[in-house]
């Protein structure tokens, strides 16, 4: 696979989020080792769906992504914000439609994990 940087989006359905966790220790807990959760540990949530693969750019290369949808959740970092004032992030998880999505992230040594059902942090049931 090629990738055609930068991969810029057009027109896209988009969700995106940030909150206060209720634990803000068990979200810090998900930063590695090196990285600081920026205070009360605020968490955010990216989704989008690519519907058309004309709106990504090098869509219309056979190597192009397609069509997809995108889903990241992670963590703000403290003493990595921009100079306008926009928080360092780091994924924590990552989640596509389409494995083609995938790869350039792999291909940069980004850890990827699978989905388990259960997070860690997430408290275990017990009855």
């Amino acid at each position: 696979m090629t990738l055609h940087a930068p991969q810029l989006i057009t027109a896209a359905r988009m969700l995106y989020a940030v909150w206060l966790p209720a634990d803000p220790d068990a979200a810090a807990a998900l930063v590695p080792e090196g990285l600081r959760a920026a205070e009360g540990a605020p968490v955010y949530l990216n989704q989008y769906v690519v519907d058309d693969a004309a709106q990504a750019s090098g869509g219309a290369h056979p190597d192009g992504f397609g069509a997809y949808s995108l889903t990241y959740l992670g963590i703000d970092l403290a003493g990595l914000d921009t100079e306008d004032g926009t928080p360092g992030r780091w994924w924590t998880h990552y989640f596509n439609s389409r494995n083609v999505t995938a790869r350039p992230q792999r291909s940069r040594s980004r850890p990827r994990r699978r989905p388990t059902g259960r997070r860690r942090g997430q408290a275990r049931r017990t009855n």
